[in-house]
Protein backbone atom coordinates (compact mmCIF):
# COMPACT_ATOMS: atom_id res chain seq x y z
CA UNK A 1 0.00 0.00 0.00
CA UNK A 2 2.82 2.01 1.06
CA UNK A 3 4.33 1.95 -2.05
CA UNK A 4 1.10 3.01 -4.06
CA UNK A 5 0.91 5.79 -2.37
CA UNK A 6 4.03 6.41 -3.39
CA UNK A 7 3.95 6.05 -6.93
CA UNK A 8 0.86 8.21 -7.01
CA UNK A 9 2.26 10.83 -5.12
CA UNK A 10 5.02 11.11 -7.30
CA UNK A 11 3.44 10.43 -10.67
CA UNK A 12 1.01 13.73 -10.01
CA UNK A 13 4.02 15.54 -8.98
CA UNK A 14 5.51 15.20 -12.16
CA UNK A 15 2.69 14.77 -13.90
CA UNK A 16 2.36 18.94 -13.10
CA UNK A 17 6.04 19.64 -13.22
CA UNK A 18 5.76 18.38 -17.01
CA UNK A 19 2.76 20.52 -17.87
CA UNK A 20 4.37 23.56 -16.06
CA UNK A 21 7.63 23.14 -17.74
CA UNK A 22 5.67 22.91 -21.43
CA UNK A 23 3.74 26.02 -20.40
CA UNK A 24 7.41 27.94 -19.57
CA UNK A 25 6.21 28.06 -16.09
CA UNK A 26 9.39 25.49 -14.53
CA UNK A 27 10.98 27.61 -12.27
CA UNK A 28 7.88 27.37 -10.48
CA UNK A 29 7.73 23.15 -10.41
CA UNK A 30 11.83 22.97 -10.21
CA UNK A 31 12.31 22.30 -6.43
CA UNK A 32 9.09 19.55 -6.85
CA UNK A 33 10.49 18.06 -10.17
CA UNK A 34 14.23 17.54 -9.02
CA UNK A 35 13.07 15.80 -5.70
CA UNK A 36 10.28 13.66 -7.17
CA UNK A 37 12.94 12.47 -9.82
CA UNK A 38 16.09 11.88 -7.11
CA UNK A 39 12.84 9.86 -5.14
CA UNK A 40 12.11 7.81 -7.75
CA UNK A 41 15.47 7.28 -9.54
CA UNK A 42 17.64 6.95 -6.45
CA UNK A 43 15.66 5.94 -3.55
CA UNK A 44 12.59 3.51 -5.57
CA UNK A 45 14.91 1.80 -8.29
CA UNK A 46 17.75 1.07 -6.64
CA UNK A 47 15.97 -0.47 -3.38
CA UNK A 48 14.10 -2.44 -5.78
CA UNK A 49 17.62 -3.03 -7.50
CA UNK A 50 18.87 -3.83 -3.97
CA UNK A 51 16.36 -6.15 -2.96
CA UNK A 52 16.70 -8.64 -6.37
CA UNK A 53 20.49 -8.92 -5.48
CA UNK A 54 21.23 -7.03 -8.88
CA UNK A 55 23.13 -4.42 -6.87
CA UNK A 56 24.69 -4.56 -3.51
CA UNK A 57 24.30 -2.33 -0.78
CA UNK A 58 27.83 -0.74 0.67
CA UNK A 59 25.84 -0.82 3.95
CA UNK A 60 25.72 -4.85 3.50
CA UNK A 61 29.21 -4.89 2.44
CA UNK A 62 30.17 -3.01 5.55
CA UNK A 63 27.89 -5.40 7.67
CA UNK A 64 25.88 -2.84 9.02
CA UNK A 65 22.30 -4.09 7.39
CA UNK A 66 21.45 -6.54 5.12
CA UNK A 67 19.28 -5.85 1.96
CA UNK A 68 15.59 -4.09 2.17
CA UNK A 69 13.10 -6.22 1.91
CA UNK A 70 9.66 -5.93 0.77
CA UNK A 71 8.10 -4.78 4.03
CA UNK A 72 10.94 -2.26 4.38
CA UNK A 73 10.26 -0.59 0.86
CA UNK A 74 7.02 -0.47 1.72
CA UNK A 75 7.13 1.21 4.37
CA UNK A 76 10.50 3.63 3.29
CA UNK A 77 7.86 4.46 0.12
CA UNK A 78 4.86 5.84 2.61
CA UNK A 79 7.47 8.03 4.28
CA UNK A 80 8.81 8.86 1.00
CA UNK A 81 5.26 9.96 -0.11
CA UNK A 82 4.68 11.98 2.42
CA UNK A 83 8.34 14.32 2.52
CA UNK A 84 7.32 14.45 -1.53
CA UNK A 85 3.78 15.79 -0.50
CA UNK A 86 5.65 18.04 2.28
CA UNK A 87 7.85 19.62 -0.57
CA UNK A 88 5.34 19.84 -2.87
CA UNK A 89 2.86 21.75 -0.97
CA UNK A 90 5.95 24.20 0.40
CA UNK A 91 6.27 25.12 -3.06
CA UNK A 92 3.44 25.48 -4.02
CA UNK A 93 2.46 28.16 -0.82
CA UNK A 94 5.75 30.36 -2.34
CA UNK A 95 4.10 30.52 -5.75
CA UNK A 96 0.65 30.88 -4.49
CA UNK A 97 2.02 33.58 -2.59
CA UNK A 98 0.86 37.23 -4.17
CA UNK A 99 0.53 34.79 -7.59
CA UNK A 100 -0.31 37.77 -10.04
CA UNK A 101 3.14 39.54 -9.28
CA UNK A 102 4.78 35.93 -9.70
CA UNK A 103 2.63 35.00 -12.46
CA UNK A 104 4.65 37.42 -14.93
CA UNK A 105 7.81 37.01 -15.72
CA UNK A 106 10.13 39.64 -15.19
CA UNK A 107 12.61 41.11 -17.56
CA UNK A 108 15.65 38.90 -18.09
CA UNK A 109 18.56 40.43 -16.02
CA UNK A 110 21.87 40.19 -17.34
CA UNK A 111 25.33 39.81 -15.06
CA UNK A 112 26.88 43.19 -15.05
CA UNK A 113 29.41 42.64 -18.44
CA UNK A 114 28.91 39.20 -18.67
CA UNK A 115 31.91 38.70 -21.26
CA UNK A 116 34.11 40.37 -18.78
CA UNK A 117 32.79 38.40 -16.01
CA UNK A 118 33.27 34.84 -17.55
CA UNK A 119 36.97 35.92 -19.04
CA UNK A 120 37.88 37.02 -15.96
CA UNK A 121 36.45 34.34 -13.86
CA UNK A 122 38.64 31.63 -16.58
CA UNK A 123 41.97 33.90 -16.06
CA UNK A 124 41.63 33.27 -12.30
CA UNK A 125 40.30 30.04 -11.82
CA UNK A 126 42.53 28.76 -14.47
CA UNK A 127 46.07 30.41 -12.31
CA UNK A 128 44.47 28.99 -9.53
CA UNK A 129 44.38 25.58 -10.53
CA UNK A 130 47.73 25.43 -11.70
CA UNK A 131 49.28 27.35 -8.60
CA UNK A 132 47.42 25.52 -6.45
CA UNK A 133 46.88 22.24 -6.92
CA UNK A 134 44.05 19.94 -5.12
CA UNK A 135 46.87 17.06 -3.31
CA UNK A 136 44.94 14.41 -4.75
CA UNK A 137 41.58 12.07 -5.42
CA UNK A 138 41.18 10.90 -2.35
CA UNK A 139 40.63 14.18 -0.76
CA UNK A 140 37.02 15.91 -1.00
CA UNK A 141 36.74 18.95 -3.53
CA UNK A 142 36.66 21.70 -1.48
CA UNK A 143 36.42 20.64 2.41
CA UNK A 144 38.29 23.37 4.92
CA UNK A 145 40.40 24.51 1.72
CA UNK A 146 38.93 28.09 1.80
CA UNK A 147 40.71 30.85 -0.12
CA UNK A 148 41.93 28.52 -2.92
CA UNK A 149 38.89 26.26 -3.33
CA UNK A 150 37.05 29.67 -4.32
CA UNK A 151 39.73 30.52 -6.68
CA UNK A 152 39.71 27.17 -8.29
CA UNK A 153 36.19 27.07 -8.48
CA UNK A 154 36.25 30.57 -10.89
CA UNK A 155 37.43 28.34 -13.69
CA UNK A 156 34.32 26.32 -13.06
CA UNK A 157 31.61 29.55 -12.67
CA UNK A 158 33.33 31.18 -15.76
CA UNK A 159 32.02 28.40 -18.05
CA UNK A 160 29.41 27.81 -16.32
CA UNK A 161 28.36 31.54 -17.06
CA UNK A 162 29.31 30.98 -20.76
CA UNK A 163 26.91 28.21 -21.09
CA UNK A 164 24.19 30.09 -19.42
CA UNK A 165 24.44 33.30 -21.87
CA UNK A 166 24.85 30.44 -24.69
CA UNK A 167 28.18 30.88 -25.86
CA UNK A 168 27.45 34.34 -26.68
CA UNK A 169 26.90 33.28 -29.57
CA UNK A 170 30.67 33.28 -30.21
CA UNK A 171 32.74 30.58 -31.65
CA UNK A 172 36.08 31.26 -29.11
CA UNK A 173 33.56 30.86 -26.48
CA UNK A 174 32.48 27.70 -27.06
CA UNK A 175 35.52 26.81 -27.77
CA UNK A 176 36.49 27.38 -24.25
CA UNK A 177 33.38 25.75 -23.07
CA UNK A 178 34.46 22.16 -25.29
CA UNK A 179 37.93 22.39 -23.88
CA UNK A 180 36.84 22.71 -20.04
CA UNK A 181 34.62 20.17 -20.03
CA UNK A 182 37.10 17.66 -21.65
CA UNK A 183 39.20 18.64 -19.37
CA UNK A 184 36.62 18.24 -16.09
CA UNK A 185 35.49 14.83 -17.15
CA UNK A 186 39.79 14.01 -17.29
CA UNK A 187 39.73 14.72 -13.73
CA UNK A 188 36.94 12.13 -12.83
CA UNK A 189 34.82 14.15 -10.79
CA UNK A 190 31.47 14.77 -12.17
CA UNK A 191 30.24 17.53 -9.54
CA UNK A 192 31.29 20.37 -12.18
CA UNK A 193 29.80 18.99 -14.93
CA UNK A 194 26.57 18.95 -13.81
CA UNK A 195 26.93 22.71 -12.59
CA UNK A 196 27.27 23.40 -16.38
CA UNK A 197 24.11 21.17 -17.29
CA UNK A 198 22.20 23.49 -14.74
CA UNK A 199 23.46 26.41 -15.85
CA UNK A 200 21.94 24.95 -19.29
CA UNK A 201 18.53 24.10 -18.00
CA UNK A 202 18.48 27.42 -16.19
CA UNK A 203 19.12 29.23 -19.49
CA UNK A 204 16.73 27.18 -21.04
CA UNK A 205 13.84 27.65 -18.39
CA UNK A 206 14.75 31.58 -18.97
CA UNK A 207 14.18 31.48 -22.60
CA UNK A 208 10.30 29.64 -22.57
CA UNK A 209 12.45 26.75 -24.87
CA UNK A 210 11.40 23.52 -23.15
CA UNK A 211 7.73 23.58 -24.50
CA UNK A 212 10.07 22.60 -27.72
CA UNK A 213 9.31 18.63 -28.24
CA UNK A 214 13.17 18.94 -29.86
CA UNK A 215 14.51 20.63 -26.60
CA UNK A 216 13.31 18.21 -24.45
CA UNK A 217 14.73 15.32 -26.24
CA UNK A 218 18.21 17.13 -26.60
CA UNK A 219 18.05 17.18 -22.93
CA UNK A 220 16.77 13.79 -21.97
CA UNK A 221 19.61 12.86 -24.05
CA UNK A 222 22.24 15.00 -21.98
CA UNK A 223 20.78 13.58 -18.86
CA UNK A 224 21.51 9.97 -19.99
CA UNK A 225 24.95 10.85 -21.33
CA UNK A 226 25.76 12.20 -17.84
CA UNK A 227 24.46 9.64 -15.80
CA UNK A 228 26.94 6.78 -18.13
CA UNK A 229 29.51 9.50 -17.85
CA UNK A 230 29.33 10.07 -14.31
CA UNK A 231 29.25 6.33 -13.72
CA UNK A 232 32.56 5.79 -15.66
CA UNK A 233 34.15 8.95 -14.18
CA UNK A 234 33.56 7.65 -10.37
CA UNK A 235 34.74 3.72 -11.40
CA UNK A 236 38.28 5.70 -13.32
CA UNK A 237 38.40 7.38 -9.72
CA UNK A 238 37.87 4.70 -7.40
CA UNK A 239 40.10 2.90 -9.72
CA UNK A 240 42.73 5.35 -8.92
CA UNK A 241 41.85 6.15 -5.35
CA UNK A 242 41.68 2.52 -4.52
CA UNK A 243 45.27 1.42 -6.41
CA UNK A 244 43.33 -1.46 -7.97
CA UNK A 245 45.67 -1.65 -10.61
CA UNK A 246 42.81 -1.66 -14.16
CA UNK A 247 43.53 -0.41 -17.20
CA UNK A 248 41.53 2.36 -18.39
CA UNK A 249 39.85 -0.20 -20.75
CA UNK A 250 39.15 -2.84 -18.04
CA UNK A 251 37.42 -0.17 -16.11
CA UNK A 252 35.35 0.87 -19.17
CA UNK A 253 34.57 -2.54 -19.88
CA UNK A 254 33.48 -3.42 -16.31
CA UNK A 255 31.71 -0.30 -16.21
CA UNK A 256 29.18 -0.91 -19.05
CA UNK A 257 29.22 -4.84 -18.06
CA UNK A 258 25.70 -4.18 -17.04
CA UNK A 259 24.66 -0.49 -18.46
CA UNK A 260 21.10 -0.14 -16.70
CA UNK A 261 22.57 -0.73 -13.30
CA UNK A 262 26.01 0.93 -13.84
CA UNK A 263 25.04 4.67 -12.46
CA UNK A 264 23.69 2.58 -9.54
CA UNK A 265 26.92 1.02 -8.71
CA UNK A 266 28.88 4.32 -9.26
CA UNK A 267 28.14 6.25 -6.00
CA UNK A 268 24.41 7.07 -6.04
CA UNK A 269 24.31 5.83 -2.22
CA UNK A 270 20.61 7.95 -1.24
CA UNK A 271 19.22 5.27 -0.33
CA UNK A 272 22.00 4.08 1.44
CA UNK A 273 22.44 7.07 2.80
CA UNK A 274 18.81 7.22 4.31
CA UNK A 275 18.61 3.30 5.22
CA UNK A 276 22.11 4.05 7.26
CA UNK A 277 20.91 7.25 8.83
CA UNK A 278 17.59 5.19 10.09
CA UNK A 279 19.59 3.15 11.74
CA UNK A 280 21.99 5.54 13.29
CA UNK A 281 19.29 7.97 14.55
CA UNK A 282 18.44 6.05 18.10
CA UNK A 283 22.12 6.13 19.17
CA UNK A 284 22.91 9.49 17.52
CA UNK A 285 23.31 12.82 19.49
CA UNK A 286 21.29 15.56 17.73
CA UNK A 287 23.56 17.45 15.82
CA UNK A 288 21.63 21.22 14.80
CA UNK A 289 25.14 22.74 14.71
CA UNK A 290 26.31 21.16 12.07
CA UNK A 291 24.39 23.10 9.89
CA UNK A 292 27.20 26.07 10.45
CA UNK A 293 29.29 24.15 8.19
CA UNK A 294 27.92 25.45 5.58
CA UNK A 295 30.67 28.48 6.33
CA UNK A 296 32.45 27.47 8.95
CA UNK A 297 33.70 24.37 6.01
CA UNK A 298 35.61 27.39 4.39
CA UNK A 299 38.19 27.81 7.57
CA UNK A 300 40.94 26.00 6.95
CA UNK A 301 42.62 23.28 10.05
CA UNK A 302 45.41 25.55 10.51
CA UNK A 303 43.21 28.61 12.13
CA UNK A 304 41.10 26.38 13.46
CA UNK A 305 42.53 23.07 15.10
CA UNK A 306 39.13 21.67 17.07
CA UNK A 307 37.10 22.75 13.81
CA UNK A 308 33.95 20.25 14.01
CA UNK A 309 33.73 17.43 11.47
CA UNK A 310 31.42 17.52 9.08
CA UNK A 311 28.44 15.14 10.10
CA UNK A 312 28.80 12.96 6.77
CA UNK A 313 32.54 12.28 7.20
CA UNK A 314 32.37 11.89 10.99
CA UNK A 315 29.53 8.70 10.78
CA UNK A 316 30.96 7.16 8.12
CA UNK A 317 34.44 7.26 9.36
CA UNK A 318 32.94 5.58 12.45
CA UNK A 319 30.89 3.15 11.58
CA UNK A 320 31.74 2.28 7.63
CA UNK A 321 35.53 2.66 7.72
CA UNK A 322 35.73 5.55 5.02
CA UNK A 323 39.17 8.06 5.00
CA UNK A 324 38.25 11.36 4.59
CA UNK A 325 35.19 10.95 2.29
CA UNK A 326 31.58 11.04 3.54
CA UNK A 327 28.57 8.80 2.43
CA UNK A 328 25.55 10.43 1.54
CA UNK A 329 23.12 10.59 3.95
CA UNK A 330 20.11 11.91 2.06
CA UNK A 331 18.18 14.86 2.80
CA UNK A 332 15.79 13.43 4.93
CA UNK A 333 18.79 11.11 6.82
CA UNK A 334 20.77 14.23 7.34
CA UNK A 335 17.80 15.96 8.81
CA UNK A 336 16.40 13.87 11.13
CA UNK A 337 20.24 13.11 12.35
CA UNK A 338 20.19 17.09 13.23
CA UNK A 339 16.67 17.64 14.72
CA UNK A 340 16.85 14.22 15.94
CA UNK A 341 13.63 12.88 14.34
CA UNK A 342 12.07 11.91 11.36
CA UNK A 343 9.08 14.78 12.35
CA UNK A 344 11.96 17.47 12.63
CA UNK A 345 12.98 16.46 9.04
CA UNK A 346 9.95 16.40 7.67
CA UNK A 347 10.18 20.02 8.66
CA UNK A 348 13.00 21.09 7.32
CA UNK A 349 12.91 19.60 4.19
CA UNK A 350 9.65 22.16 3.97
CA UNK A 351 11.74 25.34 5.49
CA UNK A 352 14.73 23.59 3.04
CA UNK A 353 12.04 24.17 0.30
CA UNK A 354 10.70 26.87 1.20
CA UNK A 355 13.69 28.76 1.14
CA UNK A 356 14.97 27.76 -2.55
CA UNK A 357 11.50 28.79 -3.80
CA UNK A 358 12.12 31.76 -2.54
CA UNK A 359 15.43 32.55 -3.89
CA UNK A 360 14.35 30.70 -7.59
CA UNK A 361 11.18 33.07 -7.43
CA UNK A 362 13.97 36.25 -6.82
CA UNK A 363 15.76 35.48 -9.55
CA UNK A 364 14.12 33.01 -11.59
CA UNK A 365 14.89 35.17 -14.40
CA UNK A 366 19.24 35.61 -13.78
CA UNK A 367 21.94 33.53 -14.17
CA UNK A 368 21.96 32.57 -10.30
CA UNK A 369 19.17 30.52 -10.71
CA UNK A 370 21.69 28.16 -12.45
CA UNK A 371 23.68 28.01 -8.86
CA UNK A 372 20.15 28.04 -7.18
CA UNK A 373 18.99 24.92 -8.98
CA UNK A 374 22.31 23.13 -9.02
CA UNK A 375 22.40 23.52 -5.04
CA UNK A 376 19.07 22.37 -4.74
CA UNK A 377 20.07 19.18 -6.93
CA UNK A 378 22.89 18.34 -5.07
CA UNK A 379 21.60 18.63 -1.57
CA UNK A 380 18.27 16.19 -2.90
CA UNK A 381 21.07 13.83 -4.21
CA UNK A 382 23.33 13.47 -1.13
CA UNK A 383 21.57 15.41 1.55
CA UNK A 384 24.77 16.88 4.01
CA UNK A 385 25.86 20.61 4.78
CA UNK A 386 29.16 20.01 2.46
CA UNK A 387 26.41 20.11 -0.82
CA UNK A 388 25.39 23.48 0.78
CA UNK A 389 28.60 24.65 1.07
CA UNK A 390 29.07 23.48 -2.51
CA UNK A 391 26.00 25.95 -3.57
CA UNK A 392 28.26 28.70 -1.46
CA UNK A 393 31.13 28.32 -3.49
CA UNK A 394 29.86 28.56 -6.53
CA UNK A 395 28.20 31.79 -5.48
CA UNK A 396 31.41 33.58 -4.39
CA UNK A 397 33.49 33.89 -7.13
CA UNK A 398 30.37 35.12 -9.36
CA UNK A 399 29.34 37.71 -6.37
CA UNK A 400 33.22 39.04 -6.07
CA UNK A 401 34.14 39.89 -9.38
CA UNK A 402 30.61 41.64 -10.33
CA UNK A 403 31.05 43.65 -6.78
CA UNK A 404 34.44 44.30 -8.32
CA UNK A 405 32.86 45.10 -11.82
CA UNK A 406 30.01 47.46 -10.29
CA UNK A 407 32.63 49.18 -8.59
CA UNK A 408 34.85 49.65 -11.41
CA UNK A 409 33.03 49.43 -14.77
CA UNK A 410 31.74 52.26 -16.94
CA UNK A 411 28.30 51.42 -18.93
CA UNK A 412 28.71 51.86 -22.83
CA UNK A 413 26.82 55.52 -22.96
CA UNK A 414 22.72 55.55 -24.24
CA UNK A 415 22.59 56.98 -28.06
CA UNK A 416 19.32 59.51 -28.25
CA UNK A 417 16.51 58.12 -29.71
CA UNK A 418 16.69 60.83 -32.34
CA UNK A 419 19.71 59.63 -33.37
CA UNK A 420 19.00 55.50 -33.83
CA UNK A 421 15.74 57.11 -35.77
CA UNK A 422 18.32 58.62 -38.17
CA UNK A 423 19.77 55.52 -39.01
CA UNK A 424 22.54 54.98 -36.20
CA UNK A 425 22.79 51.29 -35.16
CA UNK A 426 24.71 51.81 -31.84
CA UNK A 427 21.68 51.97 -29.68
CA UNK A 428 20.71 48.58 -30.74
CA UNK A 429 23.75 46.98 -30.48
CA UNK A 430 24.12 48.65 -26.88
CA UNK A 431 21.13 48.44 -25.55
CA UNK A 432 18.47 46.43 -28.06
CA UNK A 433 16.49 43.89 -26.58
CA UNK A 434 18.51 40.96 -27.25
CA UNK A 435 20.87 42.24 -25.14
CA UNK A 436 19.02 42.46 -22.36
CA UNK A 437 18.55 38.60 -23.14
CA UNK A 438 20.65 35.77 -21.59
CA UNK A 439 22.41 36.51 -25.55
CA UNK A 440 23.39 39.73 -24.31
CA UNK A 441 27.38 41.11 -23.74
CA UNK A 442 26.18 43.36 -21.02
CA UNK A 443 23.89 44.95 -18.62
CA UNK A 444 23.47 48.22 -20.70
CA UNK A 445 21.98 50.34 -17.64
CA UNK A 446 25.00 48.86 -15.66
CA UNK A 447 22.35 47.77 -12.66
CA UNK A 448 23.18 45.46 -9.99
CA UNK A 449 20.69 42.85 -9.11
CA UNK A 450 22.17 43.00 -5.21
Amino acid sequence: MGELIFLCVATVSLGFAFRAIRRDQGQRVSVRAISSVIYLVCLWVPAHLQASGAITSKLYKAGLTSAPTLDEIDRLCLQWAIELGVIALAEALIWAWRSKEAATTPKVAALINPRGTATLLIIIGALATILLQVPGLDERAAGGQGIPTLLRTSLLCGLAVIVYYRGFNDWKYKTVVAIGILWLFTQNIRSPLFVLFFAYIASELVHRRFSSKKRLTITVLIIIILAFGGALMSSLRANVVRDTGLSTQQVISQTFEDPLTAPFESGLDTLDGYRFSERLLPIVEPRPWDILNVVTTFVPRAIWPDKPSDLSVELSTSYLGYKGSGQYLSPAGYLSLVTGTWLGAVVGLALFTMLFAVLLRRFRSHFWSALILCTVFRFFLGGSSFDLYYGLTLVVPVLAVQTWLRSTWTPPPEIPVGAEAAGSTRRRTLTGPSQMSVVGASDAEGRSVF
